[in-house]
């Protein structure tokens, strides 16, 4: 049902969005000229972006992003394609659900260089089209069901692609080495037990039914948002609401401390990457990403939000 909705070929689910990354990007580290062991990620967001290219292999490297869209900035992943040393799968984080054309100017250039890509649209399910803004070409869409996703199993990811050798080696991956193997007795390849449970398939299936009713209810309660905080307010490039409700302060957490008495649990919840002790191997300075840290704010979000609480 996920592949036909967006128009894909395949569709592989797995236990978490994570290791969607972390299979997908295992099948672009071997290449004809060797191996191509650089992942290129967005400096700002979710740990398990970075975490899935590092399990799977690959030194990470980060670029700023866009202050206004939190996606990767072109001028920065530019930046690093003069650095001829390292051979790039690039990462595109459609941040909070927002499809911007930062991302898409970024995606024409790797289709032109013939860079791989990956589009981690983890946030972005229940919004636009997950393929990305109109033809943005990449390898593979991840796509996450953790609890405060459009679509939730408490925990689950999925593999989007049209390259059905590929759909192949991530499923191996999943199940013990392939499809067959319960018959045959034989595992052609390498995988693990990483499958999605039938219980957690029952839970996305009934959401799947309720589509067009969840996105009403999740744009309602943005509305409702929106009308109050208007341009404090972070806003998706294509409109749709995004993931997260998130404000922009001067002092985070004077407006954290000042919610609290009304029972509103807001945080900062992300920082740059490179302030992470796994990661401060990286000393590059990122002023977007570093912004980010500092001034976000995310007021409570999810689909478990009602008209009531948003007001």
């Amino acid at each position: 049902k996920l592949a036909n909705r967006y128009h894909y070929k395949c569709c592989i689910l797995t236990t978490s969005g994570t290791m969607a990354l972390t299979f997908t990007s295992l099948q672009f580290i071997e290449t004809r000229q060797g191996f191509r062991d650089d992942a290129l990620v967005p400096a700002y967001g979710v740990i398990s972006v970075p975490n899935a290219f590092r399990e799977a292999g690959y030194d990470v490297w980060f670029a700023d992003i866009d202050r206004r869209a939190g996606c990767m900035s072109p001028d920065s992943f530019h930046k690093h394609l003069s650095n001829k040393s390292r051979t790039y799968l690039v990462c595109l984080v459609h941040f909070s659900g927002s499809l911007s054309a930062a991302s898409w100017a970024i995606a024409q250039v790797c289709l032109n260089l013939n860079i791989p890509v990956i589009e981690d649209a983890a946030c972005l399910i229940g919004a636009g089209n997950a393929r990305g803004t109109p033809g943005m070409s990449s390898e593979a869409t991840i796509l996450s069901f953790s609890v405060p996703k459009f679509i939730t199993m408490g925990q689950g990811g999925a593999v989007l692609t049209d390259n059905e050798e590929l759909a192949e080696a991530v499923y191996g991956l999943t199940d013990q080495g392939g499809h067959d193997w319960r018959k045959t007795g034989i595992h052609e390849s390498v995988g693990t037990n990483a499958r999605l449970t039938d219980i957690q398939a029952a839970f996305g299936l009934a959401q799947l039914d309720d589509w067009d009713a969840r996105y009403q209810r999740k744009k309602t309660c943005y509305t409702i948002l929106k009308q109050k905080l208007g341009d404090k307010l972070f806003s998706t490039a294509q409109g749709d609401p995004p993931l997260h409700n998130i404000v922009f302060a001067d002092n985070p957490k004077q407006l954290i401390a000042k919610l609290q008495p009304w029972g509103i649990d807001a945080r900062q919840q992300y920082t740059v990457y490179n302030r992470h002790p796994a990661y401060n191997y990286d000393k590059g300075k990122y002023p977007n990403a570093e912004w980010w840290a500092d001034h976000a704010v995310y007021l409570p979000f999810g689909m478990g939000m009602t008209t009531d609480e948003a007001e």
